[in-house]
């Protein structure tokens, strides 16, 4: 019998920091969009528009307040992106991504069944 993992979306993003400003005056970042798959390959999809170069920190923590993941932590430039990360191998409760974009902080809640 295969194991089937559902992704349930619990909140919507909420912003944390204030809003990162470049020099013109400008936001440094979009707020990302995220969605997710159920099934046998579970994934999350992220995608967003970033204006200037900036540190992105994208991290999976678990209930305990663990890092479960760490998808990435590197510097992107001025450009649209669109990252797809695999949450195979994770255990069934709540989860909490975090986003941080140039200082910018999104966080948002699922479960995996």
């Amino acid at each position: 019998m295969k194991h089937l993992c559902t992704l349930l979306i619990a909140f919507a993003f909420t912003a944390f920091a204030s809003q990162n400003i470049n020099a013109s005056g400008g936001s440094i970042s979009t707020q990302p969009t995220v969605s997710t798959s159920s099934g046998m390959n579970p994934y999350v999809k992220i995608s967003w528009e970033q204006f200037e170069c900036g540190n992105v920190l994208i991290q999976l923590f678990n209930q305990n307040g663990s890092v479960a993941r760490e998808f990435a932590n590197q510097e992107f430039c001025n450009g649209t992106f669109r990252e797809i990360y695999k949450l195979s191998g994770l255990r069934s409760g709540s989860y909490l991504l975090r986003i941080t974009i140039g200082g910018q902080v999104w966080q948002r809640k699922f479960v995996i069944w």
